[in-house]
């Protein structure tokens, strides 16, 4: 579930950097806002009954659900000068519950021994590198093939194993 939210969340995303505070940005934000949200709590459920050392992942899932309440507050309130700066720490602060939620994957692929959760992971971490490179859009098209493959490697361990 949480692959196929953050799949939402990245198309959801991409909306709202192209349509540029419009009408239709302010509802994709609110929408890209409670899928990362869905995304960040069924992260946390099911890493919670995981063992101890993929515990640094609920740790820092304040960051996530931070780091977006603040991306959505300033991105509403945009007419303020310093408010564009205070949306890209929200993002930044996404970005960094995606870098640590990608090297949990990484690491669970190593157990598991799947080479779909590894690819994921590494798509997931070029996505990051597309957005700091080229943007926001890239990063989502790249997020939405990872989360993807993601979903196939998830599947691959619930129903083949």
């Amino acid at each position: 579930m949480s692959s196929l939210l953050l799949l939402v969340y990245s198309f959801s995303f991409s909306i709202t950097y192209e349509l540029d505070h419009s009408l239709f940005s302010y509802l994709s934000i609110i929408a890209s806002t409670f899928f990362i949200f869905g995304f960040g709590y069924y992260v946390r459920k099911a890493f919670n009954n995981m063992s101890e050392e993929y515990g640094l992942i609920i740790k820092v899932s304040p960051v996530l659900f931070i780091g977006q309440l603040i991306y959505l507050v300033s991105f509403f309130l945009y007419d303020i000068s310093f408010m564009s700066i205070v949306e890209y720490i929200g993002v930044i602060l996404v970005l960094a519950y995606l870098l640590e939620f990608s090297l949990e994957i990484l690491r669970l692929a190593g157990e598991f021994n799947l080479r779909e959760l590894k690819i994921s992971a590494y798509v997931i971490l070029a996505s990051l590198l597309a957005f700091v490179i080229v943007g926001p859009i890239p990063f989502s098209f790249i997020l939405t093939i990872g989360s993807v493959i993601l979903y196939l490697g998830i599947n691959k361990i619930l129903y083949l194993k």
